[in-house]
C-alpha cells in the first residue's frame, strides 16, 4: 500500500512528462541562438575592496614570488598597476612561473581573501592567470599598497 501511494504521487506529478521533452532539433536551435560571451571588465588595483569575488585586473609583477612559511604550495608575489599594488597569493606552480619581475599579467576571476586583516588577491584553480597579450606600458604606483591597509571586522550587534 505504501509503495503504491508513492507511485501514484510520482505519476500525478509527472503525468505530462512528454510535453517537457525537447526534441533534438529544438535543442540544436537553442544552442545556436546562445549569445556570445561578454568581454571581461578589468578593474584597477586601487578599487579592490575586502571580500570581493570575480576580480579581473591587468598587472605588472614588481616582486618575484616567495614561498609562504607554513605552506608547501603557497607563494606570494607583489603586483600592481598605475593605481596601486597588492600581494597576490599563488596556489599553482605554473602561476608562480609566469610571475617574474616586470612581467605583464592578466588575472581573471580572482578572489580577495583577508589574511590577518590584510587584503590578498588569490589566484586559485578557478582563476585565469596568464601573460598579457601585449606588454603593459605604465609605471606601477608602489606607494599605494592596498595590502598594507589593515581592515577590522565590525560588529553589527552594537
Amino acid at each position: 500500500q505504501v509503495g503504491s501511494n508513492k507511485r501514484q504521487s510520482f505519476c500525478a506529478r509527472y503525468r505530462n512528462w512528454r510535453s517537457c521533452v525537447v526534441s533534438h532539433e529544438t535543442a540544436k536551435k537553442m544552442t545556436e541562438e546562445t549569445p556570445p560571451l561578454t568581454k571581461p571588465t578589468f578593474w584597477k588595483v586601487g578599487k579592490i575592496k575586502p571580500e570581493e569575488k570575480g576580480v579581473n585586473v591587468m598587472v605588472k609583477c614588481i616582486k618575484a614570488p616567495e614561498a609562504v612559511a607554513g605552506s608547501d604550495s603557497l607563494k606570494e608575489a607583489v603586483c600592481g598597476d598605475e593605481t596601486g599594488t597588492v600581494i597576490m597569493s599563488l596556489r599553482n606552480e605554473a602561476h608562480a612561473d609566469i610571475c617574474t619581475v616586470g612581467a605583464s599579467i592578466r588575472v581573471q576571476n580572482a578572489t580577495v581573501r583577508m589574511v590577518k586583516g590584510h587584503i590578498r588577491l588569490v589566484a586559485d584553480k578557478w582563476s585565469a592567470f596568464k601573460p598579457a597579450s601585449e606588454p603593459l606600458d605604465f609605471t606601477v604606483k608602489e606607494d599605494n599598497d592596498i595590502s598594507a591597509t589593515e581592515y577590522e571586522l565590525e560588529d553589527d550587534r552594537a
